[in-house]
């Protein structure tokens, strides 16, 4: 729940104990509201999400408990929560609630995805998508391929790699990374960010069973850099 204290997140109390950060280590921390968390809650799970770990220090002692979890946060558009058709809040109040997600943590999200409301659709009319075996397959293709690529570093996925790895293993084509100058140069991306779109890019190559990152792969990921922050993260 938003009102969640800082202690029943990310850990601490006299003992200390873990908190839901370290709780749901290598699962999912779903955050509802996410906005409406306290900002010194939400500040503090920039250290996880960055290093994979929470360290609490008391007196002369520093404990560390693993966080290397998949953070969801889910979040409306406004505070009225009435979707943009019915919206009472004003351009400011909609500033003020999405600067409540500051931009160092922004940082550290990978992908933030827009949920557009859905049309409805008549019985028997739902469109036809993939089937869970169907993905996961690739899913695991696209994971045999990184073992591979990663094969004697200290990374056992995409998402394990750090900067220097990063750069080293992504692989870019000559036009992703002609799309990757373009996006430092118009200042679309800083240092932090720049690693996690070449790993969500290094991903998406993955999925479509590329050798290279193209330009359409890194294009896919820099989109969901840029979506909207104020929909879900």
């Amino acid at each position: 729940h938003h009102s969640a204290s800082m202690a029943a997140i990310v850990g601490g109390g006299p003992g200390p104990r873990p908190g839901e950060a370290s709780l749901a280590h290598h699962g999912v921390l779903l955050l509802d509201e996410f906005p409406e968390f306290q900002r010194s809650v939400l500040e503090a799970l920039r250290q996880p999400l960055e290093d994979g770990r929470i360290e609490i220090v008391r007196g002369q002692r520093a404990i560390a408990f693993p966080s290397r979890t998949m953070l969801v946060g889910a979040c409306n558009d406004c505070q009225c929560a009435r979707g943009r058709d019915d919206c009472t809040c004003t351009e400011l109040d909609r500033a003020r609630y999405a600067r409540r997600l500051s931009g160092p943590l922004l940082d550290r999200v990978d992908l933030v995805c827009r949920l557009e409301p859905s049309a409805p659709v008549s019985a028997g009319a739902w469109p036809q998508a993939e089937g869970s075996e169907t993905v996961a397959k690739r899913v695991a293709a696209a994971r045999e391929l990184q073992a591979e690529r990663l094969a004697g570093t200290s990374a056992h996925c995409n998402a394990a790699m750090d900067a220097g790895l990063t750069q080293r293993r992504a692989l870019l084509a000559a036009g992703a990374r002609a799309r990757l100058v373009a996006a430092g140069s118009r200042n679309l991306l800083n240092g932090r960010s720049q690693d996690r779109v070449l790993r969500i890019a290094r991903t998406v190559a993955d999925l479509a069973g590329s050798t290279y990152v193209g330009a359409e792969h890194f294009d896919e990921a820099l989109g969901y850099r840029l979506a909207p922050a104020r929909s879900a993260a």
